[in-house]
């Protein structure tokens, strides 16, 4: 009797054991929100208001558990009488987690404001979301934030007690010519394929970087930063007559690092590369008809790379 009442005591913490394991996955994130002190608006510029809905501008995420949504909601808003260009961009960032794709974020926004569809990683340094962004006078745009902790059928407890923070800024963009949305387009600027497009017809790729590691140019590649490379349907090397992808392509803000090929022997004209993009390791090798390339005025190039054979002479960067 007692050997059969200590196997049913072991057989009980065996149990309960398993139990609490089913829950141990991950408890990272709960949100918790601190006033600036500025009230409700927390950046204003020369014409520029950035107002909080809930007059509170910093967005700390602390010990929660998987699946958890923050919900942000904001708006710019242009009080001058004329049309400006800003920039919306995370601030004051901190993202201690070992798994930081396990954190990504979608932006909405309503009048032209630049909108986020895809989830992407939330970063682990400052980075500018959307640059550029046009808004007309006394035109107010609403913007909701959501950040969701991925609720994985795998063990996210090693992210226990970390820690994630950051503020969301604008910046008025002085002389700046408001551009075209991230896509390809034609001569005559209509719309071809959009970002999310060019993406499901497989003419570009687009990646996060899973683990941080240095690679040419002693340069650190950082988790969560998105990479862009050649597309499976893009042509084949060497084809001299390759129109899939011709006219004007616009990158998309959310691009760190384009990769070797990724326009190569195209038919591409002209190309915008945002001011996220640190390295261009590649990328328009033998585009031949290439002849304008365009950086954004606060680009943060680092590496330039892959304009071998191209249409053009020279190029400004800022």
């Amino acid at each position: 009797m007692k050997n059969k009442k200590t196997i049913m005591l072991i057989i009980s913490i065996i149990a309960i054991l398993i139990i609490i394991g089913g829950f141990t996955y991950a408890f990272f994130v709960a949100e918790v929100f601190k006033p600036n002190g500025n009230g409700g608006a927390s950046v204003t510029t020369k014409t520029l208001g950035l107002n909080f809905s809930d007059n509170i501008s910093e967005i700390i995420i602390n010990n929660g558990v998987p699946g958890l949504k923050v919900i942000k909601n904001f708006t710019v808003t242009n009080t001058g009488s004329d049309t400006m260009t800003y920039d919306l961009s995370f601030v004051d960032m901190i993202n201690e987690l070992s798994r930081k794709n396990d954190l990504v974020y979608t932006l909405t926004a309503t009048n032209g404001g630049y909108e986020v569809s895809t989830p992407v990683v939330v970063p682990s340094r400052d980075k500018v979301i959307g640059s550029n962004i046009s808004i007309a006078s006394g035109v107010t745009q609403s913007y909701t934030l959501t950040v969701e902790y991925l609720n994985l059928a795998e063990d996210q407890s090693v992210d226990m007690g970390s820690m994630v923070s950051f503020k969301i800024n604008i910046a008025e963009v002085s002389n700046s010519t408001p551009r075209l949305a991230a896509g390809l387009y034609n001569d005559n600027d209509e719309l071809v394929y959009s970002w999310d497009e060019l993406i499901e017809q497989n003419l570009i790729s687009v990646t996060p970087v899973t683990d941080s590691y240095t690679e040419n140019y002693d340069f650190n590649y950082s988790a969560g930063d998105m990479v862009l490379t050649r597309g499976s349907n893009h042509c084949n090397w060497n084809d001299t007559d390759c129109n899939l992808l011709a006219g004007k392509i616009v990158i998309d803000d959310s691009i760190a690092y384009i990769e070797f090929g990724v326009f190569d022997y195209s038919a591409i004209k002209s190309a915008y590369i945002p001011a996220n993009v640190k390295v261009m390791n590649g990328g328009f090798d033998y585009a031949k008809q290439l002849t304008s390339v365009t950086f954004a005025p606060n680009s943060q190039l680092i590496v330039l790379n892959g304009f071998e054979r191209t249409g053009f002479t020279s190029i400004e960067i800022p």
